[in-house]
């Protein structure tokens, strides 16, 4: 029946239709999460998107993918941004800088994948974050 759910939510992404997003709730849910993680620091610095997990074709409305980027990267303004799942893929950006994302499992309230740092090169060394030749301790 799960399964069934999610290849109808797929279907109707696929057709143009909505298939939601998160709520208000939810992501303050989130972000009291993230807040405190010592590689994140302050959520004001970052680029924050919000959206129900893509599955292949299906969406699957049981967990949120959460995606922050550097805010100014490529323009990218600060602040939260709940959106409806990208399709396709998103574009491919070799330029070092920080980034943070995992999965959500809205039925847990507990991130199943999280990491945090930059976009190149190894996650979470001693909170230590090196993109484009700086050291910063976040």
């Amino acid at each position: 029946m799960k399964s069934l759910a999610a290849t109808f939510w797929g279907l109707l992404h696929l057709v143009g239709c909505s298939v939601g997003r998160p709520s208000d709730a939810e992501i303050d849910s989130i972000e009291a999460i993230t807040t405190h993680n010592a590689c994140t620091g302050s959520l004001t610095r970052w680029h924050r998107e919000y959206a129900f997990q893509k599955r292949g074709v299906a969406i699957d409305r049981d967990f949120i993918s959460v995606w922050y980027i550097e805010a100014g990267h490529r323009g990218l303004p600060a602040g939260r941004f709940s959106i409806e799942p990208p399709r396709g893929y998103p574009p491919i950006d070799d330029t070092q800088h920080r980034v943070a994302g995992g999965e959500f499992d809205r039925q847990t309230g507990r991130f199943v994948t999280w990491m945090c740092g930059c976009n190149r090169g190894p996650y979470n060394v001693s909170y230590q974050i090196e993109c484009a030749g700086k050291r910063r301790t976040i």
